[in-house]
């Protein structure tokens, strides 16, 4: 339960785009977008439910270890409070609309295979209501079809993905493997837990050479309990660079072409493996779809993000929330309670 409560409203949380309940009143307001305001009660609204999902994540803000960052929560809440205000006004603008069937298949889609008793619990412990997070799935599919539109026509010549290829081809190349791991922790197995591990992996290397099966010898003799079941499978692609994986074991992958095995033991912090290179995608032909695709995404974020900057800064924006003074700032002694000084010297202009 605590994980589907976690999980509820990642996407919006990571995106940082929040509902605006409504106008309000001016006179109430921490902030005027475009002459349309947000209201202390929107704003109190927006923190008690970001210090809800911050609990959930182990992190209590009404505690005093936490508390500092309060000012900072706060902060963050209104800026996504105005930028949703701008996304509204720009789509309305545009003529971008997000119909409730939309909004009823995505809402549809967040649920899952939660029960109703599930899914109000998990709105429950992020201070929501179903009605709550409908406004916000609506702003979500909004930005979407906004961004959808102010980039729509974006495209990548092919020279661009060609040029691309060339330069980072070696960051590009990316493997899928199997292995069989025989355990020996670094800086805990003895000398001679070291040589066993090594003599078991040279013995599967002797097998493999006889023409055993790979995936059969691994569901037999590998320790690594995760992937032993799936005959040795790690079942997705990666590349030099991925973090998930030790150097050596990188290092031992990338020696080999698709179909091949370790001619010698590979040796790691976490014992001596034995790798079988599943599939290895190094042409451009293999790549260069998903070159294609991540130059698209990086100009059309880039045109959105432009677009975005150009919205802010021609938005007449006027915020209301206090300052604390900074430690600088702070009345010394001789001052008045303002911090001026006394009667003794004039203010400068």
């Amino acid at each position: 339960m605590r994980q589907v409560q976690k999980s509820l409203l990642f996407l919006l949380l990571l995106a940082g785009i929040f509902l605006v309940a409504g106008c309000g009143q001016k006179k109430d307001a921490v902030a005027t977008v475009n002459g349309e305001a947000i209201t202390k009660t929107q704003l109190a609204e927006r923190v008690s439910e970001m210090k809800a999902y911050a609990k959930s994540q182990g992190f209590d803000l009404d505690s005093p270890t936490h508390a500092p960052l309060l000012k900072e929560v706060e902060t963050d809440a209104l800026e996504g409070l105005i930028q949703e205000a701008l996304f509204r006004q720009a789509a309305k603008d545009k003529g971008v609309k997000v119909s409730d069937q939309q909004v009823d298949e995505q809402l549809k889609l967040m649920k899952g295979g939660m029960t109703d008793q599930q899914f109000q619990e998990a709105l429950k412990a992020q201070n929501m209501t179903e009605a709550k997070l409908k406004e916000r799935l609506r702003i979500v599919l909004l930005q979407d079809a906004l961004y959808k539109k102010v980039t729509e026509g974006i495209k990548v010549e092919s020279a661009q993905v060609q040029d691309y290829f060339n330069e980072f081809k070696d960051s590009l190349v990316k493997m899928k493997v199997s292995h069989i791991l025989f355990l020996a922790q670094e800086g805990e197995a003895t000398e001679a837990q070291l040589a066993e591990a090594k003599a078991k992996a040279e013995a599967v290397i002797k097998q493999l050479k006889e023409g055993a099966d790979f995936a059969a010898l691994a569901k037999e003799k590998s320790e690594d309990e995760g992937s032993s079941k799936e005959g040795g499978l790690l079942d997705y692609y990666f590349t030099r660079e991925d973090p998930y994986f030790v150097p050596e074991f990188v290092a031992g992958a990338f020696e080999l072409e698709k179909g091949a095995f370790s001619q010698e033991p590979v040796k790691s912090p976490f014992g001596y493996h034995v790798i079988k290179a599943e599939d290895k995608k190094e042409s451009f032909e293999e790549l260069k779809d998903e070159i294609e695709a991540t130059l698209l995404a990086e100009e059309k974020n880039k045109r959105f993000g432009e677009y975005y900057t150009q919205l802010e800064s021609n938005a007449k924006i006027v915020k209301n929330l206090p300052e604390e003074p900074k430690e600088s700032e702070a009345p010394k002694e001789g001052t008045d309670d303002k911090g001026s000084k006394d009667s003794t010297e004039e203010k400068k202009n």
